[in-house]
């Protein structure tokens, strides 16, 4: 399987230039896939373990536990919507079968969790640079075990082929701890305290790609 960082150090946060870039493209070129109506802002398929991560990010002024409030009231609509025998993994699939043809299939194989302390949480993820400032968008995220590794039809065209050809790195795995928050995945508060983490415990400056800088509709692709 090919790998795009074969030799990262999760405790060490070893990204590289090539990651970067690749996390943002694959954010510009997944955005069509949202689901409004359920504030779930980007979906991200990892065939390396068969995860599905649902990512909803806080809008302008919103604080992250709103986010995860809105992420928790996701869920419970879709378990009282529609179908009361339907758990919430159920609803979200049926909801991307039906409203967005994106099939999600042996759904008595998967299990679902809740993103928080204890379970998968990516905290922030930096997604961009806007006008030559640089953002962070805070997400929380739920997250889907299925045993299907083609969720994504043909019309995702490229990132599908990406992400099933496994070139995708896991990045729920490259954030899984952080030095001033044992225990669970940690918040990185801003790009600032993220890059100089990164260049702290590498011992050697970290050039931000070129090709990491989208401008306009393509730096919020992840969340329009």
């Amino acid at each position: 399987m090919a790998s795009l960082l074969p030799q990262i150090d999760h405790m060490n946060y070893r990204f590289t230039r090539e990651y970067m870039d690749r996390c943002t493209r694959h954010w510009r070129d997944i955005r069509g896939v949202e689901i409004v109506k359920f504030a779930v802002a980007a979906l991200v398929l990892d065939t390396s373990d068969n995860i599905l991560v649902c990512r909803h990010s806080p809008r302008e002024g919103e604080s992250v536990n709103n986010a995860t409030g809105a992420v928790t009231e996701t869920l419970r609509y879709l378990e009282s919507s529609h179908d009361v025998t339907e758990t919430a993994l159920e609803g979200l699939a049926r909801c991307l079968k039906e409203e967005h043809d994106i099939p999600i299939e042996n759904i008595d194989d998967a299990e679902l969790s809740f993103a928080g302390p204890g379970s998968y949480f990516l905290g922030e993820w930096p997604v961009g640079i806007i006008d030559g400032v640089k953002s962070t968008y805070s997400s929380v995220n739920v997250v889907l075990r299925t045993t299907n590794p083609s969720i994504f039809t043909e019309k995702q065209g490229r990132v599908s082929e990406e992400i099933n050809g496994n070139e995708f790195m896991p990045i729920h795995n490259a954030m899984n701890t952080h030095p001033k928050r044992p225990g669970y995945l940690g918040w990185l508060q801003s790009m600032d305290e993220y890059m100089s983490e990164f260049d702290m415990r590498n011992s050697q400056p970290i050039e931000w790609p070129n090709s990491y800088i989208p401008t306009g509709e393509d730096a919020r692709a992840p969340f329009n």
